[in-house]
């Protein structure tokens, strides 16, 4: 089964999530949208460098298709981590796990190492950092159950499939059944995080407008006279048991 179609179906989704990212970044400005686009932008380099691999066989492009699925699984933590957690800063032993993961990679670059060496530590981050992703979700109570459970459910799957993935990769048969299940199930975590987003937004939305109209209902009605001076001479405070009337004494009109 030829696996170009899959890659660049996946390489133009990959895109319009980067695009939609893009846009709702530029309306909201949460640096949640920020990280998350570009994970998607990098996780489309990934599906470049592999129709590239496909078409024009070469070493250089397994490792910048390798360098690039370690970044774009970064981002995709960071934003994550972002939006959920208190502290925003993701934990320093997250990034040195990255770091030297795509170490281990450039060094096939001077020490012929075998690929599945690399790529088993590359799908156990990337695997690790998913399961840990769903289980963020599914403890947010600040989530609906449904949305948390279901992208809490899509990550937890995709982080199972890549942890498989290594022991997997020798063999054939799984390869483009594999392909495949890993490009819908990260397309569903992209649109599920957008939809999770907006759907938030939308509640947060709602409070802030209904707090505003129990504010606005809450006011009295002042109705006022002036002299020529345009100073405040009488007063009436319009509530809703009726207005009464105030007047200013001179020392309080200017």
């Amino acid at each position: 089964m030829n696996v170009v179609p899959i890659v660049v179906v996946t390489l133009v989704s990959s895109f319009l999530l980067f695009l939609v990212n893009l846009i709702l970044y530029r309306e909201y400005h949460q640096r949640a949208l920020l990280f998350w686009m570009c994970s998607w932008g990098f996780y489309t380099l990934r599906f470049l460098f592999d129709l590239f691999s496909i078409l024009m066989p070469s070493h250089g492009w397994e490792l910048l298709l390798e360098l690039s699925v370690i970044v774009s699984g970064l981002y995709l933590f960071q934003g994550v981590y972002w939006y959920l957690r208190s502290s925003k800063q993701l934990p320093l032993g997250w990034l040195l796990f990255a770091i030297l993961v795509g170490a281990l990679v450039l060094i096939r670059l001077f020490i012929p190492l075998h690929p599945l060496i690399t790529a088993s530590f590359s799908f156990l981050f990337l695997g690790i950092s998913n399961l840990v992703m769903g289980w963020y979700f599914f403890q947010n109570r600040s989530i609906p159950l449904v949305e948390r459970v279901f992208l809490g459910t899509i990550l937890v799957i995709w982080g199972i499939h890549k942890l498989d993935y290594p022991f997997l990769r020798p063999y054939p048969v799984f390869a483009v059944w594999g392909y495949t299940l890993g490009s819908i199930l990260g397309m569903a975590t992209g649109v599920g995080l957008l939809l999770v987003f907006l759907s938030s937004e939308r509640r947060r939305a709602e409070t802030s407008e209904s707090r505003f109209r129990t504010l606005v209902e809450s006011l009295d009605d002042i109705f006022f006279t002036r002299s020529g001076r345009q100073a405040y001479r009488s007063v009436w405070p319009m509530g809703r048991e009726g207005g009464r009337k105030y007047s200013v004494s001179r020392s309080n009109r200017h």
